[in-house]
């Protein structure tokens, strides 16, 4: 009797993993439906369809790695780097070839100017593939740039070697940032020839034209960039900054406009804002934008002095002479 009982339960036990079995095959086939209708859609261009796609696939098997990681690649891509962050995490947690994410991760950490934690991958992964390594090192070097560590610099861009783009990226980076700029732009310009894909090459090249007041070549580069990463915001407030340096203020007016909207309290676009209106003389929009700037951590003069000379056009005397006396001491000291 107990014989018959325990092969009874043996077979619905049985019949229950069959049917797990085979509900986890379907599901599996169809995720693979969706992620090789993905990639047709990607060799294609059509990055919409292939997003739709992975997604199809996530939500099918929200642990499938390999949808995440293409996914989190065609947001890093985009230049939506938190998003890109959030799956290529969860791709490594699910599984997926650290050696292909880890240093797309550091990537998307990097652009989001989160340093320490581009630095952390170091600690918490050692990947297997030599170019990988490079990469990482690379990346995480840029971030010990930003952080003004001259040394853990210095180390980390022998172990990336000279093999990759990054590893010869950064290294153009450390140069710009010790004021070989000639040398630098020596190597981006190499860097371009050989792949000019690559949004964050074509930044370098921008901040270096900015270093020369080539305000057109800055601009252009980041339009570049921007138009590879249309989603990464700060390629087009760099587009903004170029575009006011240049005395395009007509040009920058709509970028900046639409950055405001994104961040109306951001001191660095409000400046911008300023100086656009100071330049059409409306000296009251123009100071409150400056105050804005200055009132969320601006220590920019240009902003200083953009509050103090509208105060004085709208009137406000004892208010200017206040904001002036202020910024000539700030100069003296």
């Amino acid at each position: 009797m107990s014989y018959g009982k325990e092969a009874g339960t043996n077979r619905t036990t049985l019949i229950g993993l069959a049917l797990a079995a085979l509900l986890y095959s379907q599901g599996s086939i169809a995720n693979n439906k969706y992620i090789d209708s993905a990639q047709e859609y990607l060799n294609k261009n059509e990055t919409n369809a292939a997003m739709i796609e992975l997604k199809n696939a996530i939500q099918q098997s929200p642990e499938d790695g390999l949808a995440r990681f293409m996914l989190g690649k065609i947001y890093l891509q985009q230049g939506n780097f938190s998003n890109a962050e959030k799956e290529l995490s969860r791709a490594i947690k699910y599984g997926y070839n650290p050696d292909d994410s880890v240093p797309l991760l550091a990537r998307s950490l990097l652009s989001q100017n989160k340093l320490e934690e581009t630095v952390l991958l170091l600690e918490e992964f050692d990947l297997s593939d030599s170019l990988a390594s490079s990469e990482l090192f690379a990346i995480a070097a840029m971030a010990e740039i930003r952080l003004n560590n001259v040394e853990k610099t210095k180390t980390l861009l022998d172990l990336a070697g000279t093999d990759t783009h990054y590893a010869k990226l950064a290294k153009a980076t450390y140069l710009s940032a010790i004021n070989e700029r000639d040398e630098a732009q020596r190597s981006v310009d190499e860097l371009l020839k050989l792949d000019n894909s690559n949004s964050d090459t074509w930044i370098l090249n921008g901040h270096l034209a900015m270093t020369r007041n080539d305000f057109d070549v800055a601009y252009e580069s980041y339009k570049t960039a921007s138009d590879l990463s249309p989603m990464a915001i700060q390629y087009q407030f760099f587009m903004a900054n170029a575009l006011v340096h240049d005395k395009r203020l007509a040009e920058a007016s709509p970028i900046v406009d639409r950055l405001l909207q994104i961040n109306s309290q951001g001191s660095y676009i409000n400046e911008l804002k300023a100086i656009i209106l100071f330049a059409d003389k409306n000296y009251a929009d123009a100071k409150i934008h400056a105050d804005r700037a200055l009132n969320n951590g601006s220590k920019s003069l240009r902003a200083a002095t953009i509050s103090g000379v509208s105060a004085f056009q709208l009137g406000q005397f004892e208010q200017a002479h206040r904001i002036l006396k202020k910024s000539l001491t700030s100069i003296a000291e």
